[in-house]
């Protein structure tokens, strides 16, 4: 009887694409479009790594719930406009390809589940590469363990490891009971990656597969 696979869980942004400007583009034009001013960039890209619902309450603590769905949905519709300036991470699908032979291979991201197969095709990166992708509209959002233990539920699966850039994803990791792998590809240095407890750190994907296929 051939063994049962362990799953993978991987950070979506700053991970396997880098998708930071077409991020920082679409809430720009999302807030123009709704009437609301303007943050600067730099306090924009210190909220990164959260869901995109907590960054514009954070924002804008004023919005009523419904008003806050509309300004959601309108950065989801502004992807469209950035999605040239979407790449993928380097060695991103190399690394894929190697580990998927051995692995489970999941997504847990703070995009919406839409948008981050909209993500994953702009930077090229197969979908079909992944057992499940779960977005910040289907479970509550990383730091929160919750994607991750509805990955392993619909896969029947025990998420072994998590991968990402932040500390958020090192801490769902962790209340998730995963080995952590801190990349240093993304918004979060090696010394907050370190802060954050992850239990292994890499400059790039392509260490991982030699990594894990080790052990």
């Amino acid at each position: 009887m051939a063994k049962k696979k362990d799953l993978i869980c991987f950070d979506l942004d700053g991970t396997l694409i880098d998708s930071t400007e077409a991020h920082v583009q679409s809430y720009l034009r999302a807030f123009k479009q709704n009437k609301l001013l303007t943050p600067s960039k730099k306090k924009l890209l210190s909220m990164f790594g959260v869901g995109v619902e907590e960054i514009i309450s954070e924002l804008f603590p004023e919005l009523t719930p419904r008003k806050l769905k509309v300004v959601v949905q309108s950065h989801m519709d502004a992807h469209k406009a950035s999605k040239k300036l979407v790449k993928q991470i380097p060695h991103a699908v190399e690394a894929l390809l190697k580990l998927k032979p051995h692995f489970r291979l999941g997504i847990v991201t703070n995009n919406h589940h839409d948008g981050a197969l909209e993500l994953l095709e702009y930077a090229k990166v197969p979908a079909k590469l992944f057992d499940v992708i779960i977005g910040s509209d289907e479970a509550r959002p990383k730091p929160s363990a919750s994607e991750i233990l509805l990955a392993e539920k619909l896969t029947n699966a025990n998420a072994k490891y998590m991968v990402g850039d932040t500390i958020y994803d090192i801490k769902a990791g962790k209340r998730a009971n995963c080995k952590t792998i801190g990349v240093l590809t993304g918004m979060h240095n090696m010394d907050q990656l370190m802060k954050a407890k992850a239990d292994m750190l890499v400059s790039s994907l392509r260490i991982v597969p030699d990594l894990l296929l080790k052990k």
